[in-house]
């Protein structure tokens, strides 16, 4: 949870991604657009920022992305 979002992971698009909801409208949006996998989503102690795995070629890595609903 963030906010009135929901974070998740999902390959809707063919690749596994982190995606939000908003619960009162059912909107959904796309919050990484990892090349290879993103995974294990988590919201900073500071709640400004959305930490993931990311996958590469070389194995999974720690991401961080802020976290904008604007955006």
């Amino acid at each position: 949870m963030y906010r009135d979002y929901v974070l998740y992971k999902s390959s809707d698009d063919g690749l596994v991604n982190i995606f939000a909801v908003k619960i009162d409208s059912g909107m959904r949006y796309r919050v990484t657009s990892s090349r290879f996998g993103a995974d294990y989503p988590t919201i900073s102690p500071t709640a400004r920022n959305c930490l993931f795995s990311d996958y590469t070629s070389e194995g999974y890595n720690l991401a961080e992305i802020p976290l904008d609903p604007s955006s």
